[in-house]
């Protein structure tokens, strides 16, 4: 599933010639250091380099914890403004509320509520981001469904 959510985002970021001032983030979490790894094999590699073959600049992290994160996500708030098109691709884990998703950090350590909005990434504040380009701006998430994975403790 990864595959073809990563593919699909170098898809639409190449559908028009890159600008000027193209921005792409790209995050892939696959090494979890204590929830389940995921598979992504080289999807998220290839979705960047055929990025910046399309001229984008991108901001990637492989399996980045939670200070990675925060350090792409500020620079991509302060570099968005002046882009023409960004696109954001998300693969790892998630965790939801009733009103808010999270991605969660390699570092996580349960995942739950506390966790997720101490250490996650906001996707409202990466909506926000994309909200400022509209028809100029791609969202991709990437996640492989866990079967059976036990629920810990205040899960939601």
């Amino acid at each position: 599933m990864r595959k073809v959510l990563m593919t699909s985002a170098a898809l639409a970021a190449l559908a028009l010639p890159a600008g000027a001032a193209d921005l792409a983030m790209v995050l892939a979490n696959g090494d979890y250091e204590t929830l389940s790894d995921l598979r992504g094999g080289t999807a998220p590699a290839r979705a960047r380099a055929a990025l910046e073959r399309a001229g984008f600049t991108v901001l990637a992290e492989d399996d980045a914890d939670a200070g990675e994160i925060r350090a792409r996500l500020a620079r991509f708030v302060t570099d968005a403004p002046k882009a023409d098109r960004i696109v954001v691709a998300l693969a790892g884990h998630f965790r939801h509320s009733d009103r808010e998703t999270w991605f969660l950090p390699v570092d996580a350590e349960t995942g739950d509520f506390n966790e997720s909005v101490t250490r996650g990434l906001p996707l409202s504040a990466v909506l926000t981001v994309l909200a400022g380009h509209p028809g100029q701006a791609v969202l991709l998430l990437g996640a492989e469904a866990v079967r059976d994975a036990p629920r810990a403790a205040g899960s939601y």
